[in-house]
């Protein structure tokens, strides 16, 4: 596929969540028209009002999709887009039903939109966020000798995932089988289908949240459980261990995004890692810097000796041509956003 150019519409679907809308952010930065794609119109009011002032929005637009699962879901919204950034995925954690409203959802929101997408002749690709979760060996747990490069698939199960109580047990299983349902659409439509496809797979993000949010609310995910619950720890204990033990900037993740569609290879799954990390360099990192006004008693430990898994990003650095942030930047960065941040 030929790279798109900056001037072309991109759709964004799940615009409004954290990655998101720096991915919009991003595009938008670089030239491109951004139509965003959201639940309801409150949640395209609160995007505006996010990034207002961040950037120009002259170039942003705003595309309904209330429930992507459903078939026909994305037929609107891809009208006349040259490519599709595709954030979204079902995550309602806890629910009655993991094979449905999770396992199963995933897949078919995958399907809807790249079945809308081949309905139209404009979309040239379409560049998939799954999660690096889709990779990892969990039965090993943290400390195993092995260096992932973004060609494993998790050997967790549907049937794993359905028994789980736990949200972690879930989301590999989840990301694996709804990133297959795209390949094996591709595949199977291979040569009646006008685009090609691209994985992006992060993974702990961290970094500040697109333009300006005000209160606790308004966050979540790895940055509100890594970085928010170390700044306001009264005890290391408070924190608990590192679940994955590497982290990338969410603005890298959402600049390797726009990389994709100028740069990236078709038919790529593009693991994305900036650092080796744990919590215990969080909290001396942020003590380091003042944002955290109590002695740290765990040990200073550089993570990199610690035994945990290693991950290979050399494909994303030199296809994508993407230089990760330091991630003394990402977490002081992250700190500096939720220091005023209220709690009503």
């Amino acid at each position: 596929m030929p790279a798109l150019n900056p001037s072309e519409l991109v759709l964004v679907t799940a615009a409004s969540s954290y990655t998101g809308a720096n991915v919009v952010l991003a595009l938008l930065q670089n030239g491109f028209q951004v139509r965003a794609g959201v639940r309801t119109q409150s949640r395209a009011d609160a995007l505006s009002s996010q990034l207002e002032g961040a950037t120009d929005l002259s170039g942003l637009s705003f595309g309904l999709v209330p429930d992507g699962s459903l078939p026909g879901a994305y037929d609107e919204v891809v009208k006349d887009v040259s490519a599709v950034i595709h954030v979204a995925a079902p995550l309602p954690f806890p629910c009655d039903d993991i094979g449905k409203n999770i396992l199963q959802k995933g897949v078919d929101m995958n399907r809807s939109l790249l079945e809308s997408c081949a309905k139209t002749s404009s979309v040239k690709r379409v560049v998939l966020t799954g999660s690096a979760d889709s990779l990892f060996d969990w039965s090993k747990k943290l400390f195993h000798d092995h260096t992932y490069n973004g060609t494993e698939w998790t050997p967790s199960t549907w049937e794993e995932a359905e028994k789980s109580q736990t949200f972690l047990d879930i989301l590999p299983a989840a990301k694996k089988y709804a990133e297959q349902a795209a390949w094996k659409f591709v595949s199977d439509n291979e040569g009646k289908i006008g685009f090609d496809l691209i994985s992006i797979l992060p993974v702990v993000t961290l970094g500040p949240y697109a333009g300006k949010v005000s209160s606790v609310k308004e966050i979540g995910g790895s940055a509100f459980f890594v970085v928010y619950k170390a700044q306001t720890s009264q005890e290391d204990g408070e924190v608990g261990p590192v679940i994955i033990p590497h982290a990338v900037d969410v603005r890298d993740v959402a600049l390797a995004h726009v990389r994709a569609l100028t740069h990236g290879t078709a038919g790529r799954r593009y693991v994305l890692s900036a650092v080796c990390f744990d919590n215990d360099q969080v909290l001396h990192l942020l003590a380091k810097k003042g944002y955290l006004k109590r002695k740290v008693e765990v040990p200073d430990v550089d993570p990199t000796t610690k035994g945990y898994f290693q991950i290979d990003n050399t494909a994303t650095v030199q296809d994508l041509k993407i230089q990760f942030r330091p991630f003394e930047q990402t977490v002081i960065d992250t700190a500096e956003q939720f220091k005023d941040l209220s709690t009503a």
